[in-house]
C-alpha cells in the first residue's frame, strides 16, 4: 500500500495528511478559548466596581431600646366575706352565784346553771313548770337576746 493513501491495514480511514490542519486547527481553537475564557476570569476579579454605600449606623442605645413597662396593677382586693355572727351571750353571775343562759339543744331549749366550773342542765319546759322553785334555787333567767339584724335588701337595678 502507499503511503499517502490514507488506508489502514485493514482498511479503514485514517485520515491521512487531508485532515491535519483540520486538527491543528481545533486546537488552535480550542487554547484560543481557553485563554480568553481565562482572561475574562481574571479580569472580572481584578476590575474594580462600584461598591454600595456603607449601611448607616445603628441608633444610640438609649434610643434603641423600648421603655420599661409600667409594673402591673396590684390584685383586687378579695371580695368581703360576711360571717355569721355567733350570738355568745355575756357571762352574768347572778346573788346565787350562777351564771344562767338558755341554749337550744337537739331542738329542745335548755337552760344551763353553771357554778364554779358545775354545770346543771334543766329543760325550758321544766324550769317554767316550777318556776318558783327553779327561781329560788338558781335565781333568775336573764332577759333573751336582741333580735338579728334584717339582712340588707338588695339594690334595685337603675332603669
Amino acid at each position: 500500500m502507499p503511503p499517502d493513501s490514507g488506508r489502514h491495514f485493514y482498511g479503514m480511514h485514517t485520515g491521512g495528511a487531508s485532515q491535519l490542519p483540520k486538527f491543528i486547527n481545533m486546537k488552535k481553537i480550542l487554547l484560543l478559548m481557553m485563554a480568553t475564557s481565562l482572561s475574562y476570569c481574571l479580569t472580572a476579579q481584578t476590575s474594580k466596581k462600584e461598591k454600595a454605600p456603607p449601611p448607616p449606623p445603628p441608633p444610640p442605645p438609649a434610643l434603641a431600646q423600648a421603655p420599661d413597662a409600667p409594673p402591673p396593677p396590684p390584685p383586687p382586693p378579695p371580695p368581703p366575706t360576711v360571717e355569721e355572727a355567733k350570738f355568745t351571750p355575756p357571762v352574768i353571775v347572778n346573788n346565787q352565784g350562777y351564771s344562767l343562759s338558755v341554749h337550744r339543744d337537739n331542738g329542745n331549749n335548755m337552760v344551763y346553771a353553771t357554778k364554779n366550773g358545775v354545770t346543771e342542765k334543766i329543760s325550758l319546759s321544766k324550769w317554767n313548770a316550777n318556776k318558783s322553785f327553779y327561781e329560788s334555787k338558781y335565781g333568775e333567767l336573764p332577759p333573751p337576746p336582741p333580735p338579728p339584724p334584717a339582712p340588707k335588701a338588695p339594690k334595685a337595678p337603675k332603669g
